[in-house]
């Protein structure tokens, strides 16, 4: 029996420098319908949550999203002294390097989040040219508060991946 590798990315505060669904969820709280022409808020919703494919209003949207977040980030490094958040990635390059050459390799390459947005992360790849990572699955793990709960949650979660592959193979 062949044995299949797998590469499980995280991505708040591991591939990119801050909560993308906190800034997510700090625009959406304030956002009306039609604030961008001809997106409700409900349609604005259901393509940041994966549930209908992304349009360029909703990749623009998670764009104001970032920079509201990065200016608030920045004030706040003021008050505080705190380090600044960026809401870039680390090494964007380097991980769709990375990434293209695992999936190359055989490797199955999965991002694990604790967002309720995998349209979001989907539409910061795009928009950032990660053109390696467009296409690769998510899988949504429950939020808490608690890291050894969220990890004991993942660690569900691939057990769950891995199973169903190997039943797949």
């Amino acid at each position: 029996m062949r044995t299949k590798t797998n590469v499980f990315l995280d991505f708040d505060n591991t591939q990119f420098d801050g909560h993308l669904h906190n800034a997510i969820m700090k625009y959406t709280n304030k956002y009306q319908d039609n604030d961008l022409p001809g997106l409700s808020k409900d349609q604005l919703m259901k393509e940041l949550m994966g549930k209908d494919p992304l349009t360029l209003s909703s990749k623009y949207a998670v764009q104001v999203a970032l920079i509201n977040a990065k200016n608030a980030a920045k004030e706040e490094a003021e008050k505080t002294g705190k380090p600044e958040k960026t809401f870039n990635f680390f090494d964007a390059k380097g991980l769709n390097e990375f990434v293209k050459k695992s999936k190359n390799q055989g490797v199955d390459v999965v991002v694990l989040t604790a967002s309720l947005f995998p349209g979001a992360i989907k539409a910061v790849y795009e928009t950032r040219g990660l053109t390696e990572l467009n296409d690769i699955p998510m899988i949504a793990v429950p939020i808490s508060k608690d890291r050894i709960v969220m990890a004991k949650s993942k660690d569900a979660e691939i057990k769950k991946y891995e199973k169903a592959q190997k039943i797949k193979n």
